[in-house]
């Protein structure tokens, strides 16, 4: 725990550094851990399938509005796992798309503890959208407003992760190649890194109860900071509820509940505190999660677990249950 809180109190440290939108902003970041920390890749013992819809800032016309599917599973037998993403933003007049793939090595440290490394590597596209312009001058020879102007760029993540059953912290390094690129001539953007930083404890709440405090710092240089604190409540794996703060900028409700098998639905909802929140009616955000598990007697062959057979079970960092067959039973007294 001594170590949890003094890696706590070393993000709070370097505030020279200052954060940019040049990552994709979420309101349910506690469900999209992947995309930012690569090393989250299979650190669960499951596969995860993840649709995301976000609109922001309702009511502006082109206000931003995101995409995203992911995919990401632990490998059986193996202390890795793989997955990857595919975003799709557009804000205003300009667009952005990205795919990325990603590995993760996870080292055992204790029964249930983890230290995880992974790296994300794939393709961003920036690109205008030219039926959006309205320009004072229609033939500036700088700007093409009969066609999309694209620019295509390598780029790559880093992150580790420290996670057990009961809690997790996480540095990642996004944007590590500090890419200059320009859509237009004679204009020059920078890709600059991103610091990020997360962290949670988890404790029970009753019999049935499971609370996650949360918190998340992403950091830049030359550009404000960014900060965000949540608590989740998570009642027996079927409803869930939180609240999250982003320093100076949103409230944000979030709900959820398991709707069918292993299917999870969520959504959220962003309650501006900035000078921004009376030109728009808020931004919501829609998520479709299923979990795909597997039995562990079978796991060579992928078989998923049977529901009649393991209904109730939960997955967490433990050592996998045992499946106790009918003729093992001990005879009744």
């Amino acid at each position: 725990m001594r170590v949890f809180l003094l890696i706590i109190a070393i993000l709070f440290v370097g505030n020279k550094w200052m954060f940019s939108q040049q990552i994709p902003v979420f309101s349910m970041m506690n469900t999209d851990e992947f995309i930012y920390n690569p090393a989250y890749a299979g650190a669960n013992p499951y596969l995860t399938a993840h649709a995301k819809q976000r609109l922001q800032y309702l009511g502006v016309d082109y206000a931003p509005n995101t995409q995203m599917i992911s995919v990401e599973s632990s490998i059986s037998g193996r202390n890795f796992g793989i997955g990857g993403y595919f975003i799709n933003e557009t804000n205003g007049v300009l667009g952005k798309m990205q795919g990325m793939a990603t590995y993760a090595y996870h080292i055992p440290l204790a029964d249930e503890t983890s230290l995880s490394f992974g790296v994300s590597v794939g393709i961003h596209q920036l690109r205008t959208i030219a039926g959006r312009m309205i320009l004072h001058n229609m033939d500036d020879n700088l700007l093409n407003t009969q066609t999309n102007q694209r620019k295509s760029f390598f780029n790559s993540n880093a992150g580790m992760l420290l996670h057990g059953e009961m809690y997790y912290v996480g540095y990642s390094l996004l944007n590590t190649f500090n890419t200059d690129y320009s859509i237009y001539s004679g204009s020059q953007l920078d890709q600059q890194f991103h610091h990020h930083m997360h962290y949670g404890l988890k404790f029970y709440s009753g019999t049935d109860g499971l609370i996650t405090l949360s918190g998340r710092h992403v950091l830049t240089k030359g550009l404000p900071a960014w900060h965000q604190f949540g608590v989740l409540y998570d009642y027996n794996e079927r409803f869930f509820g939180g609240l999250q703060f982003r320093w100076g900028d949103a409230i944000i409700g979030m709900v959820g509940a398991k709707i069918w098998d292993e299917l999870r639905f969520y959504y959220a909802y962003d309650f501006g505190v900035g000078g921004y929140r009376s030109a728009n009616s808020g931004s919501h955000e829609l998520s479709l999660i299923y979990q795909f598990h597997y039995d562990p007697i079978y796991s060579k062959d992928k078989k998923r677990y049977s529901n009649k057979v393991h209904r109730g079970w939960k997955i967490s960092f433990k050592k996998k249950p045992k499946l106790v067959m009918p003729e093992e039973l001990p005879d009744s007294p």
